[in-house]
């Protein structure tokens, strides 16, 4: 399948196969170290928090993937990307709230109960929900606790549920998805090596060329 994705992108003449899958496995290798690279810190950091695995870069984010999630039936992996994205959502509150100029204070625990983080002092629930409704008999349950929910969730915020600018759950969803779908099959990162690498069609006019 990459033989024939590059064959029609690039077509190459005169190549010997060794040369040719030389070519192939060392740009396959290049495609995916910038496919981790460009892996976004926020999803880095939440699986890092969420897990038990220091995951501190997008290889290891790569390898916690493959490891633990490619195998996942359809459901389970909804509900692991359900609950990746609701991590994301608070590192991005997080660095929201700081660029803003609050002191920022996040839970230890990825389990802290009632509380996720510290903003001045006061207690934050983040909520990447899609709905307001259905954390309304939560926010009433805890009156002190603040309830930041996505500037496009549907719904009334009012009382202790307040809607924040630049967190938004369209955006965190698709990048979640994107991330975690990517890193589960390698290959997406590898047959899409045309995609934005300059230096493709001059690796392989030089092998014409040779």
């Amino acid at each position: 399948q990459l033989r024939q994705s590059i064959q029609q992108t690039y077509p190459i003449q005169q190549v010997s196969q060794k040369d040719e899958l030389a070519a192939m496995a060392g740009l396959s290798t290049v495609e995916l170290c910038w496919h981790w690279a460009s892996i976004d810190t926020q999803v880095i950091d939440a699986a890092d928090f969420s897990s038990t695995q220091d995951i501190q870069s997008g290889f290891e984010f790569a390898q916690y993937i493959h490891q633990h999630v490619s195998n996942m039936d359809t459901e389970s992996l909804i509900g692991f990307k359900r609950r990746l994205m609701g991590y994301v959502g608070e590192q991005n509150v997080a660095d929201l709230l700081i660029e803003q100029g609050h002191v920022v204070e996040v839970a230890q625990t990825a389990n802290q109960p009632v509380w996720d983080l510290l903003v001045d002092g006061e207690k934050v629930n983040v909520k990447t929900v899609q709905d307001i409704a259905s954390i309304k008999a939560q926010a009433l349950a805890y009156p002190d606790t603040i309830y930041l929910v996505p500037e496009d969730a549907i719904g009334e915020a009012n009382g202790n549920i307040v809607r924040l600018d630049g967190f938004n759950h369209e955006q965190l969803q698709n990048l979640t998805d994107q991330t975690v779908d990517n890193s589960v099959d390698a290959t997406d990162a590898v047959i899409n090596i045309a995609g934005h690498l300059p230096v493709v069609p001059l690796l392989f006019s030089i092998m014409r060329n040779r």
